[in-house]
């Protein structure tokens, strides 16, 4: 299918549809960003700024896409510095193949130095992502810090609750595999609620500042900590949800097919972490869509001060609208 013509104003694909949002996100996480380097960013930038002069020449609707994406995806967009392949966001899949098959391991779960290894492991890769992502005014080092032993914390300490509830119970049988499919699940969800609610606090705390909200006219009209609030909530459900294919369902699959399948019974982890690794694939871009990026709240939710503005017609103003983000 080609392309629709090139733009720097709206989107390659529909945000307003899940359908959109979805083939959007599968784009923007793809590994194949991964062979981006500076010298080839140089050349995507160098073809847009061609393009908005009028002088893109016969780069065609695709290219001009496909520079578009890299820049937005491997440059940092306040710092302008090049993000190292290991932080882009399109390393997630290549780098959950490998934790997430360990992470779900009968002899991981079953082994304490395994189970804090893995976890360790998982939520120190996730801090440094958020770091290198970080914007130039928020997200100091230090709150990143506490974020990062929070998420730790949690998850190790749920992820070691799943070994104990295994260690008592006979392997094999129909209660172990629920542990083994739910418990973990439950911990890196819960780890990586908390890392986001530590990181964010500024936004929905009401102590905080709030996070920005427009109305219906496009003015910006101040800043609200109640669609911060908003704002984590549909941020943390994303978390959750994307975790579902691809640690709960394999794990809970493996049980009809080691019954039926001779193959799979033979290579039973080489089976489960294929199938780990298909409901990542296949599983995250659908969870980021979940969400619009950009979200409508009524003011009826918000803060008193804006319950009672009004639009340049002299109308109340009803809906406010907020970036959600990651």
């Amino acid at each position: 299918m080609a392309p629709p013509p090139f733009s720097m104003e709206r989107t390659k694909y529909d945000m307003s549809s899940f359908w959109g949002r979805t083939r959007y996100w599968a784009e923007s996480i793809s590994p194949v960003m991964l062979l981006e380097n500076e010298r080839t960013l140089q050349k995507a930038q160098m073809l847009l700024d061609r393009w908005k002069d009028g002088q893109a020449g016969n780069a065609s609707d695709a290219e001009l896409w496909h520079a578009r994406m890299a820049v937005e995806s491997c440059i940092h967009p306040t710092t302008k510095e090049v993000l190292s392949p290991v932080f882009r966001m399109s390393m997630f899949l290549p780098m959950n193949y490998f934790v997430v098959p360990v992470m779900m391991m009968p002899s991981t779960v079953m082994s304490i130095s395994r189970t804090i290894a893995i976890q360790w492991f998982n939520q120190s890769y996730n801090s440094a992502v958020n770091y290198a992502n970080r914007s130039s005014d928020a997200q100091p080092a230090s709150e990143i810090a506490k974020a990062y032993t929070a998420a730790v914390v949690v998850a190790c300490g749920g992820s070691l609750t799943a070994t104990m509830w295994l260690k008592r119970v006979p392997t094999g049988t129909v209660k172990a595999t629920l542990i083994r499919a739910s418990v973990p699940y439950l911990a890196v969800s819960c780890a990586a609620v908390v890392n986001l609610a530590s990181m964010r606090k500024n936004e929905w705390l009401s102590s905080g500042e709030g996070i920005r909200v427009v109305d219906e006219d496009g003015r910006e009209r101040g800043t609200s900590t109640a669609a911060g609030f908003d704002s984590l909530k549909k941020c943390s459900a994303t978390r959750v949800i994307w975790n579902l294919p691809c640690m709960v369902l394999p794990t809970l699959c493996m049980m009809p097919l080691l019954r039926v399948s001779r193959l799979a019974r033979r290579h039973s982890v080489a089976t489960e972490s294929f199938l780990q690794m298909l409901g990542i694939s296949i599983g995250v871009p659908p969870a980021l869509a979940a969400y619009a990026l950009t979200q409508t709240i009524p003011a009826t939710k918000l803060e008193p001060r804006l319950q009672n503005l009004t639009r340049e017609d002299g109308s109340p103003v009803q809906n406010f609208t907020y970036y959600k983000g990651l």
